[in-house]
């Protein structure tokens, strides 16, 4: 049985976090919430994640800037963006280096795919050959 990957969400509405949180738990996913973005940083710092979703509208800076600060910090670590602003903070999420963005409101079947092929994706070892 695979570990359970930990995703950190960063989301001003305590609905939307909750919602978020109960499902990815639901799929056996370590969750944790945050409601501004110098909150996520420091645990970001301190907590080795395996997804941020990150909301546009957080208090302290945006979710655009703070994916920047996540790239800054752990270029590794992969960031999905949210907004109710479809077109134009999806190109910013992008440019700003978030490798998924999803419009809301959520549609509860495409977040789950996106953590699914964004953080499961199966890694074959270096000692064993592509199929």
């Amino acid at each position: 049985m695979r570990a359970k990957r930990r995703i950190l969400v960063v989301e001003s509405s305590d609905i939307m976090r909750r919602v978020l949180r109960d499902i990815l738990w639901f799929y056996n996913y370590n969750v944790d919430c945050v409601d501004s973005a110098d909150k996520a940083i420091n645990l970001i710092e301190n907590i080795y994640y395996d997804l941020v979703i990150v909301d546009y509208a957080v208090p302290w800076m945006n979710g655009i800037e703070l994916t920047k600060q996540i790239r800054s910090k752990r270029p590794d670590l992969p960031v999905m963006g949210m907004s109710s602003n479809h077109k134009e903070d999806k190109i910013h999420f992008i440019k700003a280096g978030a490798n998924v963005f999803l419009p809301k409101p959520l549609d509860f079947k495409a977040l789950l795919e996106a953590v699914s092929s964004t953080i499961d994706t199966p890694i074959v070892p270096p000692d064993e050959p592509h199929t």
